[in-house]
């Protein structure tokens, strides 16, 4: 409950529970928080026992909120009704909880297997015969682009949030001096990723025309149809407990990567905090508080092994969290030759 903690920041010294600290008492009742928990979070930030359980009895006994708890789960509970049947059913398949792997696919089968459906996959060793495999060195790329402006994610270790708050985490440096950062060994501090790719691609544009086609993905005609998104940071780097808007290709061209990733299904486990992402953060923790998040011991976590030439779909919607293993390049590319524009009718938060 960070949101609690940061609306009560400097009001211990205060008379009273500001506006909007009661908001978040109210929003924490309405998604049906225990409330005992919720007084207990309120004593830890510093408030009297009384005052605790008062403001959580007046949110429990407004009539607004009354009304609220009443009806809301009339109009939302059919959906998570329904989201939690057909999850009950798909682990009745012997394939629940597995992602195929393959050594090719057509186009056609791709599409109507797999995109259509829903279902991720695995193309192992994809980018055989690709010279990037053994060119895209950190030797090769420093005395090609060393002295270039490129854009990173950094002090990401100073933010829990740092998946959410990306734009404030934004830093420019020469490619050269991001290659020693990652030379220095494994972290999670600094990061390339996609959210840099509108700046990396101009600056970087010659390492793209260097790529090989995945004709049964993406139409080689369609502008910028090898133009994915350049991941590149050292081991240990961590993408947080997400979903995307848009059917996703990773492609790992070096190093390895572990993919954890969850059923669409099994969203009503995974404590949705704001936008596509979850209050648990990182599915390896050793700290989960599963007092707080009983759910999450249900949902199933694939482990998705990702070595240099193979090529995961995510499909949209799959909850994933990805682990770099090493020293790590990876595209991500959402220019199928279908529709993927599902972002444009998501709700409005």
């Amino acid at each position: 409950m960070s949101n609690l903690q940061s609306a009560a920041t400097n009001l211990r010294e205060a008379p009273e529970i500001n506006a909007n600290l009661q908001k978040l008492i109210a929003k924490y009742v309405l998604l049906n928080v225990d409330h005992q928990l919720l007084v207990r979070q309120l004593v830890k930030l510093g408030f009297s026992m009384a005052v605790a359980i008062e403001n959580v009895e007046a949110a429990l006994a407004h009539p607004y909120i009354a009304a609220a708890r009443e009806h809301a789960p009339k109009h939302t509970g059919k959906g998570e009704w329904f989201v939690n049947v057909l999850g009950g059913l798909a682990r009745e398949s012997s394939r629940w909880g597995q992602v195929e792997r393959r050594a090719n696919i057509s186009s056609d089968e791709f599409y109507d297997r797999y995109y259509a459906t829903n279902t991720p996959l695995v193309i192992e060793n994809r980018l055989a015969g690709w010279p990037v495999m053994t060119t895209w060195t950190l030797d090769n790329l420093r005395e090609r682009f060393g002295d270039r402006v490129i854009e990173v994610q950094g002090d990401r270790r100073r933010d829990p949030t740092y998946e959410i708050n990306s734009d404030h985490h934004k830093k420019s440096m020469t490619l050269g001096e991001y290659i020693d950062l990652i030379r220095a060994g494994p972290a999670n501090d600094y990061y390339m990723t996609a959210n840099n790719f509108e700046h990396n691609k101009k600056v970087l544009a010659e390492m793209f025309d260097e790529l090989g086609e995945l004709p049964e993905f993406f139409d080689p005609a369609a502008p910028e149809a090898k133009c994915g998104m350049l991941w590149l940071g050292p081991a240990g780097t961590i993408t947080q407990l997400h979903h995307d808007l848009t059917n996703n290709l990773m492609v790992q061209v070096v190093g390895r990567k572990m993919v954890k990733m969850i059923s669409p299904l099994d969203t009503p486990k995974l404590y949705n905090y704001k936008h596509v992402y979850s209050r648990i953060t990182d599915v390896d923790a050793p700290d989960i508080d599963h007092a707080v998040y009983p759910l999450f011991k249900e949902a199933t976590i694939v482990p998705v092994p990702l070595n240099p030439g193979d090529v995961l779909f995510i499909p949209i919607g799959w909850w994933h969290h990805v682990r770099s293993l090493d020293v790590s390049m990876t595209l991500t590319h959402t220019n199928f030759r279908r529709r993927n524009d599902y972002y444009t009718s998501f709700p409005r938060e």
